[in-house]
C-alpha cells in the first residue's frame, strides 16, 4: 500500500514511481466506462446494457521545466509507471500508466509550459482523516 505525505490543502504535487517530481499548476483526471448494448439474436433494440472497459486519463499542466527524474530517467521513456497525485489529506494513485501525449510551448510572456497526458490501467483513492498522519 502506498504511503502518502500530507501537504497543505492548497499545495498539490505529484510523484512518479515514488519520486516526487514537482508541483503542478493544474491537472484534470477523467475516468470513462464504455457502455455496450446487449442484443438478443434477431432483435434490433438492446435488451440490456453491459459495462465495457474503463479508461482513466490524466492531464498534467505546468510541470517544472526539468524533464528528468532525480534518478536521471527521462519522463518520455517511462512505461508502465505509477503516478501519485497528492493534495492535502487526499492521494490518488494511478498504476499501469503510459504517456499518450507530451507537449511544451512558449507563452507570449516568455514562460514555458508543459502538458503531459497519460492513460492508466487502474485508479485508487486514499483519504486520510488524521491530518498528522504521514
Amino acid at each position: 500500500m502506498p504511503t502518502f505525505t500530507l501537504l497543505p490543502a492548497e499545495e498539490t504535487c505529484l510523484a512518479i514511481n515514488g519520486v516526487r517530481l514537482s508541483r503542478v499548476q493544474s491537472y484534470e483526471a477523467k475516468s470513462e466506462t464504455e457502455i455496450l448494448p446487449a442484443k438478443g439474436i434477431g432483435t434490433v433494440q438492446a435488451a440490456a446494457l453491459g459495462r465495457g472497459a474503463v479508461r482513466h486519463t490524466v492531464k498534467l499542466r505546468r510541470l517544472q521545466a526539468d524533464s528528468t527524474l532525480s534518478d536521471g530517467l527521462e519522463l518520455e521513456t517511462l512505461k508502465d509507471f505509477t503516478l501519485e497525485i497528492l493534495r492535502g489529506g487526499r492521494g490518488v494513485v494511478y498504476t499501469g500508466c503510459q504517456w499518450t501525449s507530451i507537449a511544451e510551448g512558449l507563452q507570449g510572456d516568455g514562460r514555458v509550459w508543459e502538458e503531459y497526458i497519460l492513460q492508466a490501467a487502474t485508479r485508487n483513492k486514499e483519504i486520510r482523516e488524521d491530518e498528522n498522519a504521514v
